[in-house]
């Protein structure tokens, strides 16, 4: 699983199996993320400069986040915030994947009590419900 399943000669692959080695090199993400920025960060240069949107750079920034935050919720997001470019699609891809590993239990209440159990979405007929709801409904599905 994981790095077996992306082709091995894709910039991806590449660009992942960097960060792992310099999270064995470095020790600190603060010595990580120049690394990245400097080799992954300008793969794609428009004429008008840098698109932050683009796959591999962020998926850095995810390892990033993955690797130095030790399963905590919190330090993990920070983390990959941290790197910038596109931050709501890193610290959500990083919450996603924390939360999965550590189970819905063990989220801080400082980042699940201000929701109060409750999605809203332009989604109609599924405007506002409970995330508990949606989440027991996706469980069903899978089983």
């Amino acid at each position: 699983a994981g790095l077996a399943e992306i082709p091995p000669q894709s910039r991806f692959h590449e660009a992942i199996s960097d960060v792992l080695e310099w999270w064995k090199l470095d020790g600190r993400w603060e010595d990580t993320l120049p690394r990245i920025q400097q080799k992954h960060g300008t793969y794609y240069r428009a004429d008008d400069g840098f698109n932050w949107v683009q796959t591999i750079p962020n998926a850095c920034l995810v390892a990033l986040g993955l690797l130095y935050g030790n399963k905590d919720f919190g330090e993990s997001i920070g983390i990959a915030v941290m790197g910038g470019w596109d931050t709501d699609c890193t610290g959500a891809t990083v919450g996603s994947v924390v939360g999965v590993m550590n189970g819905a239990a063990s989220l801080p209440g400082q980042w699940t009590e201000p929701l109060n159990d409750t999605l809203e979405s332009y989604i109609p007929g599924y405007n506002r419900m409970k995330i508990s709801d949606l989440a027991g409904g996706i469980f069903d599905l899978m089983l």
